[in-house]
């Protein structure tokens, strides 16, 4: 989506329904749109392109009766709904039972955006779903053998479209349970390694300097989190300065966010 979202087919239900998610290292609940919303979203959903799961056209939907979900995202958006579990396939990898959140209620940001709900990556403590919280799809991929032990990972490659005309076309993709080698042949580097804290559910590293125009910049004491579902890079004030500084002719818009 012009590098503003990495959308992936999942087929989900039996027979399977196809909806295009967003893949979110930065949460940890898989949502989708839903027959649950009320009909003047579904209609201005289909007319925009969304493609809408409905639990009643699967034979393997189970209500979770009880559970409900409700995430507010660091942009304001917001969704909300009921809970229950089918069977979720990515890429040929059925995951069986797997708990799925169905919207009833959507901010405008979503109605108005691509994609048919979001793919929760992070870790499963910071998943919404009240009373108690579901598994994310890649914590019941390692409870169902479907990722081996010690191979419980996941990649993700984000290419762009401006390198169309390059080998590898721009192409993205994520792997569960493997790295694929030929792609880090490919970028001509070596995968360097950082310790995690998941302590707040995040992948969550140290990031204490940073360098512009060769300049460095202390962050003493700063950390950072990998986050695949925005385009943002949320830095603190004097790397921000420095950053733009180093463009020409950029200047500060205060009606801009941050």
């Amino acid at each position: 989506m012009n590098d503003s979202m990495y959308l992936c087919p999942v087929e989900i239900g039996t027979p399977p329904q196809v909806c295009n998610l967003n893949f979110d290292t930065g949460s940890s609940d898989l949502w989708l749109w839903s027959t649950e919303l009320d009909s003047s979203t579904q209609a201005a959903g289909k007319s925009s392109g969304h493609n809408i799961y409905n639990p009643k056209s699967s034979s393997t939907w189970k209500k979770l009766f009880g559970s409900s979900w409700k995430i507010r995202y660091g942009d304001g958006s917001n969704a909300s709904g009921i809970v229950g579990t089918d069977n979720v396939t990515l890429g040929g990898l059925c995951v069986e039972n797997q708990a799925i959140e169905l919207a009833s209620k959507l901010s405008p940001q979503f109605t108005k955006g691509a994609g048919d709900g979001l793919l929760g990556l992070a870790f499963g403590k910071i998943n919404t779903v009240k009373p108690k919280a579901v598994k994310t799809p890649v914590e019941s991929m390692i409870d169902q053998d479907d990722i081996e032990e010690g191979e419980e990972l996941f990649t993700c490659y984000l290419g762009s479209w401006r390198d169309k005309d390059e080998k590898d076309h721009g192409e993205s993709f994520f792997t569960f349970g493997y790295i694929d080698e030929d792609v880090v042949k490919r970028c001509g580097t070596e995968v360097h390694y950082v310790p995690i804290n998941s302590s707040k559910g995040f992948w969550q590293f140290k990031s204490e300097s940073a360098t512009v125009n060769g300049r460095t910049i202390d962050r003493t004491g700063n950390t950072a989190i990998a986050d695949t579902g925005t385009t943002l890079a949320l830095v603190g004030d004097e790397l921000c300065k420095a950053i733009y500084g180093a463009i020409p002719n950029a200047k500060f818009d205060a009606k801009q966010q941050g």
